[in-house]
């Protein structure tokens, strides 16, 4: 294999396990420290992570998917046709987070920014009636739903690395 063709195959295998470990960890740790706090803290505390990576993991993500998106033009119409169909899935397994994103957990983080933005006015943490902004659930309800959708966008750039690890070492 030529250089450029490793440093690809590198930057599609590290980069989406990469966003893939990011992505679950705010589900296994991060959530679950943010849901000890009370209902208003807890809600600006998830914007402001919310907001961390959603202003990093699309870099890296968009990296990961164009190397692997490279890899898969690079091979398609070559002997090694099933590589280029393989690189391309993993490389659209990373780009499927941001339609689940806006189909399905979409809805839940407006929620959730109206309730950190109105504990934001008030001066204390627990002033905010936690269902008083736009919703029947709780904060903590809301993170544990957000935080199970966050694990399937977490587990699309999983997949895709796991894929092309597979099709590099095959």
């Amino acid at each position: 294999m030529s250089l450029p063709v490793q440093i690809a195959q590198a930057l599609g295998i590290t980069g989406s396990a990469f966003l893939a470990g990011g992505i679950l960890s705010v589900s296994a740790f991060a959530i679950p420290a943010i849901q000890l706090a009370p209902e208003a803290l807890a809600a600006r505390q998830w914007k402001k992570l919310y907001y961390r990576g959603k202003n990093s993991a699309p870099y890296v993500a968009t990296t990961a998917a164009l190397a692997l998106g490279a890899l898969s033009y690079q091979f398609y119409g070559t002997l090694n046709q099933p590589s280029a169909e393989l690189y391309g899935l993993s490389a659209l397994l990373i780009i499927l987070n941001p339609p689940y994103t806006w189909i399905f957990v979409d809805g839940i983080n407006n929620i959730l920014w109206a309730r950190a933005d109105a504990s934001s006015a008030s001066k204390k943490d627990d002033e905010v009636e936690p269902a008083a902004v736009s919703g029947g659930q709780s904060t903590k309800e809301l993170l544990d739903l957000w935080a199970i959708h966050n694990v399937i966008r977490g587990l699309l750039p999983l997949a895709g690395s796991i894929i092309a690890f597979w099709t590099t070492f095959n």
